[in-house]
This record gives structure tokens, sequence and C-alpha cells, in this order.
């Protein structure tokens, strides 16, 4: 059974050998949008791809037929959209909730899987790897 992990920041780029340690299992990684693409994740016929820190819309041919997990930082529904870490911020919030969701059409409005707290204290750098912590948990 293997997985991808799709990211395009760099505090993710040891997120799959760590998970393959932690799990035993195959993590692909993916850090090109440009690799994200029906052939390729064909070849590699993952049981799911998660999004740890995606910037990029997932095109519909991919969560039609991967089973597709996001994770986005915040207690969804609240702060769907882009740059959440920004708006929390400059809103004024000290915690948050990274939500694992499933990616569909409407951006980040999939059904929630789980939701786990996230403290906003600190630099933005800070953040995200914490972030990224409870992720791979």
């Amino acid at each position: 059974m293997q997985y991808v992990i799709a990211y395009n920041r760099p505090w993710c780029k040891k997120l799959p050998e760590r998970l393959e340690k932690k799990m035993g299992k195959s993590f692909i990684p993916i850090n090109n949008k440009n690799d994200l693409n029906p052939n390729h994740l064909n070849s590699i016929n993952p049981e799911y791809i998660f999004f740890p820190h995606w910037s990029y819309l997932i095109p519909e041919e991919i969560y039609k037929n991967f089973n597709s997990v996001i994770f986005h930082m915040t207690d969804l529904p609240y702060g769907r959209g882009g740059s959440p870490l920004q708006n929390l911020i400059v809103r004024g919030h000290e915690e948050t909730m990274i939500s694992a969701i499933q990616c569909v059409k409407s951006i980040d409005a999939g059904p929630v899987y789980l939701k786990k707290p996230l403290s906003l204290l600190g630099s933005a750098e800070e953040i995200f790897i914490r972030a990224n912590k409870i992720i791979e948990n």
C-alpha cells in the first residue's frame, strides 16, 4: 500500500521519510504541481493522497479518482480559502484548528475527518513547523 504526500513548502520535505519510518508504509513525495497528474498518480496507485501544505487548486480528475485529504489551518468551515494563517493573525486569533478534510469541488468545503488544536503564538515559521507535527501525527 502506497500513499502520496503532496506539498510545496520546505518544512514538509522530510515528512514522507518520517512517516515511512513511523508507519512502515511507502509515502511518495510530490512537491511539484506538474507531477500531480493522473498518469503519474496511476503509476503510483496510492491508497490516499495527503495535501499537508499545498497552495494550488487540485484538479477534479485527481480528487474524483483518488482519495484526497487536505489539511487546512482553520476550524472549518470558518476560514475557508487561501492564506488562512495570515487571515487568522490579522483577525487577532491566538489558536486555531488543523482540519483534515476530503477534497471536493468547492474550496475547503469537504467533509471533515478530524480537527486538532494549533497555537498561533510565535513566528510564522514556528507555527508552520507545529502544524506540520500535528499533520504528521
